[in-house]
């Protein structure tokens, strides 16, 4: 084989490598979605390749630990990259549930599966488990309590749901999700 295409070969290899991760990114087998996520984690690539981890993790494996950390990782190594700042965002979402550090990682995954999967599920244990991640003291209770309002509103549960929302006000007013 001639050099130069032995290093044509190498330098593209890599780029069908991210696309093919990117793909499996969108896969509906979570065991594939956390193998491409931990390629794409342990490079140093593409802040949106990185990114887009990040959000699987997020969407796909009900994981915001780790999706905060890899949006740290794109602030803090890529921070002229145009992901940096919707990835600062994120991050700072991510930080009100997880607590400043991470110290309420499993509830905050507790959360995010459940908001996930809430529709699968009998009303009553959606209602139960919300109620629960929103009377535990753990800094995403806002956020749970604000789901739980706005779920009981979406099933015509309104008088309960202003209920919710206004503890949401009442106990944590200076919460992002008292605005």
């Amino acid at each position: 084989m001639r050099p130069w295409l032995v290093c044509v070969a190498l330098a593209v290899m890599p780029a069908i490598a991210a696309a093919s991760e990117l793909d499996a990114l969108g896969a509906d087998d979570a065991a594939e979605v956390e193998r491409a996520v931990a390629q794409i984690s342990a490079r140093d690539g593409d802040p949106d390749v990185l990114f887009a981890a990040a959000r699987a993790c997020e969407d796909r494996l009900h994981d915001p630990a780790r999706a905060a950390a890899i949006y740290a990782r794109i602030v803090r190594d890529h921070a002229s990259a145009r992901v940096s700042v919707p990835a600062a965002r994120r991050l700072a979402a991510l930080r009100d549930v997880l607590g400043a550090h991470g110290e309420a990682a499993d509830h905050a995954a507790a959360l995010a599966r459940l908001i996930a999967h809430a529709d699968d599920q009998p009303a009553r244990d959606v209602y139960r488990q919300a109620v629960v991640l929103s009377t535990i003291e753990w800094p995403g209770a806002p956020a749970a309590t604000l789901w739980l309002a706005d779920w009981l509103r979406r099933n015509e549960r309104c008088p309960l749901a202003r209920v919710h929302a206004a503890r949401v006000v009442a106990k944590w007013p200076a919460s992002r999700d008292a605005t």
